[in-house]
This record gives structure tokens, sequence and C-alpha cells, in this order.
């Protein structure tokens, strides 16, 4: 097998400007969704959970018609917010 050196650096160089590309577009994601939590007196966790969540939906690991999902949000939800008024150990989903 021959190994082309020029086509080979092309082939790194043009990966290595995609991945940095890829990089500064991911900060710039971050710093959107941590200074619409500023402007917005959020919590930056709350909005990158939450984006997190948008992101599974539109990626399709998640599915808005999973009830089940959504029922075990509530669970957490209810247990960390103090609002857990339900002292079964067992719920119906």
């Amino acid at each position: 097998m021959i190994i082309s050196k020029s086509e080979l650096l092309d082939l790194f160089e043009d990966a290595y400007s995609a991945s940095k590309q890829a990089e500064l577009i991911s900060k710039e994601s971050r710093e959107k969704l941590a200074d619409y939590a500023e402007d917005h007196e959020l919590s930056k966790k709350s909005v990158k959970a939450a984006y997190s969540s948008y992101k599974a939906f539109k990626d399709g690991r998640a599915d808005a018609k999973d009830e089940d999902f959504f029922s075990m949000l509530a669970i957490i939800e209810e247990h960390f917010g103090g609002e857990d008024t339900n002292s079964a150990d067992e719920v119906s989903v």
C-alpha cells in the first residue's frame, strides 16, 4: 500500500480544522445558554438540563409520547423539589 504524504496531511488538516470549528460552535452554544440564564435570572444548570432534554427529544432519544419517562421525571422533581407529598413508595404510571 502506498500512502501519499500530501493526501494524508491534507486529510488530517481538514479533520483538525473541522474539530476546531466544532469546538468553537459548541463553546458559542454554551455561552448562549449561559447568557440566556443570566438575562432571565435562571439557574445555568437548569437551563443546561432543560436543553439536554430538548436535545434528547430532537435527536429521537426520547419520545414525547413516553408517559413512563414523564412519570419518572415528575417523581424526581417532586423528590428533589421538596414537594414529595406522597408518602407511598410505589406510584402508578
